[in-house]
């Protein structure tokens, strides 16, 4: 139980600490913690549906949702059905090619938080209408977000963060979502990403704020280091001198044949390029 729980993590915060791996009649103070996660085997919790909004029986699968958020849970589904479908088809795939449980976290991980960037209006998309879409969809579940007090944590967190951030400007972490999120942004942009980048990366500790936007579960490098392929000359040399600095704390191993052939000519100079 505790190990569904942390698929929800690290992006949410605190959730653990909601979690009885084990309980029975005789131990009910977790009924008092908010938004409580609970294990047990004893089916007279079943009969008591005052104490849960949601049931699920792992032995055979069913979910049963309390009544109290039936009614509510009924009319967002048509809402996100189809995303949520699209979900769990990865999830099954994942689990059914065996790539591995760090594979299935991470996508319970980049989904969750997805989710959170869309309650802040955080997420970056290609163009309005597709943000319209994205917002309308979850419009009813973002509602229910913003009201949890995970959500309220983990907005206070990432307060925290940007106010002892190291970098000198704000803007990076969207300008890696930007460029992770969108295809085909324009060329003026993807240069003002980059000189946004040449300005803010200089420093040991630049750096390892700026490879904490990286993760390898999340693609690593590829984000940034797809610049090597910019027709742009700034861009280029600008991720080169990027990837520089970032490979004296992690190794560029992880990026593919052809993005590290064109790291390595540029490196040569233009010529070899």
């Amino acid at each position: 139980m505790v190990s569904s729980v942390a698929l929800l993590c690290p992006p949410l915060r605190g959730l653990i600490g909601r979690a009885f791996p084990y309980t029975n009649l005789t131990a009910l103070d977790f009924l008092s913690v908010p938004g409580f996660i609970a294990g047990v085997a004893n089916p007279m919790f079943e009969q008591h549906t005052e104490w849960w909004d949601v049931l699920c029986d792992i032995k055979t699968g069913k979910v049963t949702v309390g009544a109290k958020i039936a009614e509510a849970e009924a009319a967002a589904q048509k809402e996100y059905s189809s995303q949520d479908s699209a979900f769990y088809e990865t999830v099954s795939a994942l689990v059914e090619g065996h790539y591995g449980e760090a594979a299935v976290r991470q996508h319970f991980a980049q989904y969750t938080q997805r989710l959170l960037n869309l309650a802040l209006n955080e997420e970056e998309f290609p163009d309005e209408t597709a943000k319209k879409s994205a917002m309308d969809a979850n419009r009813l579940r973002l509602e229910s977000i913003r009201k949890t007090t995970a959500f309220q944590q983990y907005y206070e967190f990432q307060s925290a963060c940007r106010e002892v951030s190291s970098l000198p400007e704000a803007g990076v972490a969207r300008a890696v979502r930007r460029l992770r999120e969108c295809r085909n942004l324009p060329e003026k942009e993807v240069l003002t990403i980059f000189e946004l980048f040449q300005r803010c990366i200089t420093l040991d500790t630049h750096v390892l704020e700026f490879l904490a936007l990286l993760p390898e579960s999340n693609g690593g490098y590829f984000p940034v280091a797809v610049g090597l392929l910019s027709p742009v000359p700034e861009v280029r040399q600008t991720t080169v001198r990027l990837l520089q600095l970032c490979e004296r704390t992690r190794s560029l191993n992880s990026l593919n044949f052809f993005l590290l052939l064109s790291y390595e000519r540029l490196l040569k100079g233009p010529s070899a390029a």
